[in-house]
């Protein structure tokens, strides 16, 4: 993984996003702690064969040529080759770096298999894996806002990825995902940092700027789902999510602040008095 890094920098920040939100899925899914593992180290893994693709292939701006593609389609092997020689990789992680970008209509690669005949954990980690390629900005497109991106997951569902597990994801991910930036019917500007179950609509934020969008905000827990705001005519709500570079504001550094002094959980009830 350091190789990987020093080598390509996307690809690496990719791996460790998959697997993050392959364990949250995991989780969600109610797997056990082996099976977590495996599937964590699998998603961490899964581009370890792009080592072998050269930079020129790797971070072409515009569409690959069918050789240079078919050099692209190389890498699940070439990854399931590298970790081969280690046997305290599990079989399931290994499973998912090969066969991570197989499709259950069998137009994946590299065996074209059938839906039936995919591993678990590779269904999995290529549902988690698409999803962070089509939200994240490369040299050849720029990344999909995350409904958009569940939005084109969900039709994939069925044909080409494992629709159960599809629904799956996007009930686990919510309508907004944990992390995006968003506008309030306020004005002020919060990070989502909870999903309620049973309203996603209303999930549990995190103040950072005051209505004038640039006062920051004392950092204040707001469960937007709430029944304390039930019926309140100045009840808070999502007006829209916010590109993560806008207004300024650093989430990496904002996520280094709340893990040494972690925000106050103050009642909803209480937070606008």
């Amino acid at each position: 993984m350091t190789q990987l890094r020093n080598r390509d920098e996307y690809t690496s920040i990719h791996s460790v996003n998959v697997c993050i939100l392959a364990l949250s899925f995991g989780r969600y899914l109610g797997l056990d702690k082996e099976m977590l593992n495996t599937v964590g180290m699998g998603a961490l893994l899964h581009d370890i064969g792009k080592l072998c693709v050269p930079l020129e292939v790797l971070n072409k701006p515009g569409a690959l040529t069918h050789e240079e593609f078919e050099i692209m389609k190389s890498h699940p092997a070439a990854g399931h080759t590298l970790l081969c020689e280690d046997p305290n990789v599990p079989v399931g992680s290994l499973e998912a770096v090969l066969y991570h970008h197989e499709r259950g209509d069998g137009r994946g690669y590299p065996r074209g298999l059938s839906a039936e005949q995919i591993p678990f954990t590779a269904r999995l980690v290529s549902i988690v894996d698409i999803y962070d390629a089509m939200c994240s900005d490369r040299v050849y497109h720029d990344g999909l806002p995350p409904q958009e991106a569940l939005s084109r997951i969900y039709r994939l569902g069925g044909p080409a990825l494992d629709r159960e597990l599809v629904e799956a994801f996007i009930r686990c991910i919510g309508v907004y995902p944990i992390g995006a930036l968003v506008e309030l019917t306020t004005g002020e500007v919060a990070v989502i940092v909870g999903l309620n179950e049973r309203q996603k609509l209303r999930p549990v934020v995190q103040l950072l700027l005051e209505a004038d969008q640039r006062t920051p905000s004392e950092r204040r827990l707001i469960n937007l789902g709430s029944s304390a705001w039930r019926g309140h005519k100045d009840a808070p709500a999502v007006q829209r999510i916010l590109e993560p570079g806008a207004l300024g504001i650093d989430l990496t550094a904002l996520i280094l602040e709340q893990t040494e002094q972690p925000p106050s959980a103050t009642k909803p009830e209480e937070m606008r008095q």
